[in-house]
């Protein structure tokens, strides 16, 4: 039992990795699961977000690929990753049937729970869908909401 402890305690200890990578390792297991091309482009310094920020931007990205092989029928997604010590902006776009946002049956929580995640950093999320056009999401954060927020 001690063992375990402290096997617990070394392991939350441990340097995680740089979202690009986490991001990377996602797509690349994405794609050896459903029959899709993934593109990723991780650019810019992401080492600064904290593990919060990293594990919003990991989820997001992990449900909004779950949606895509779910529901899009797409051959192709981007998944594209921007920043500076400043501001992180995630893409995640695909090719596929698109979906009308106003029709979204009750009982599919994904999107609310995007954008409930992206709240919870003071990041922004939009998402654009149209039928037969496929589906991009955006989300955005800045460090300067956190600055604002905390009334520095």
């Amino acid at each position: 039992m001690i063992i375990i402890f402290v096997n617990c305690i070394f392991y939350s200890l441990e340097v995680p990795k740089p979202l690009a990578e986490l991001l990377q390792q996602l797509t690349k297991g994405i794609q050896g699961r459903a029959s899709l091309q993934v593109i990723t482009t991780m650019e810019g310094d992401h080492r600064f977000l904290s593990n919060e920020v990293k594990l919003v931007f990991y989820r997001i990205t992990q449900e909004a690929l779950n949606n895509i092989i779910k529901y899009a029928q797409a051959t192709l997604v981007s998944v594209s990753l921007h920043g500076d010590s400043q501001k992180t902006i995630l893409r995640i776009s695909d090719n596929g049937c698109g979906f009308d946002y106003n029709k979204i049956p009750s009982g599919h929580l994904g999107i609310a729970i995007m954008k409930e995640r992206a709240e919870s950093i003071g990041a922004t999320f939009h998402l654009s869908s149209y039928p037969g056009e496929g589906t991009e999401i955006v989300l955005s954060w800045s460090i300067a909401v956190l600055k604002i927020g905390s009334g520095e």
